[in-house]
């Protein structure tokens, strides 16, 4: 929960505002090669501490939506930050993902085990 706002939200509720730049990550290997990348980035931009990725075989299925984990280093990170840190990692691996923060109820006890960090 980030400044009271849930954001476990539908998917479908979302505008489509995102726009991806490049092709979609072929392979899991190219996906979290395009994140390492932009890992440094990302922490800096967005205060990202940790940011981890739940079931990396997702990152290639057509028609998923990957999720992604965050644990940020300043607790006080804005909705407007958090929503740009999505957009941010959309964009890198070409395709929409869905950001969780590291305490969110939504995330399941066997999601937990399938967590891959960056």
């Amino acid at each position: 929960m980030l400044g009271g706002y849930c954001f476990g939200y539908n998917s479908s509720t979302m505008p489509e505002t995102t726009v991806y730049r490049g092709r979609r990550a072929r392979s899991v290997e190219e996906a979290f090669q395009r994140l390492q990348q932009q890992l440094l980035r990302l922490r800096q931009r967005y205060g990202v501490h940790r940011l981890w990725i739940v079931d990396a075989d997702l990152l290639t299925r057509p028609r998923t939506r990957p999720r992604f984990v965050v644990e940020f280093s300043d607790t006080r990170t804005s909705l407007v930050q958090f929503v740009a840190l999505e957009q941010a990692i959309s964009r890198a691996l070409g395709r929409k993902v869905l950001l969780l923060e590291r305490d969110d109820s939504t995330l399941t006890a066997a999601d937990l085990q399938k967590m891959v960090e960056l």
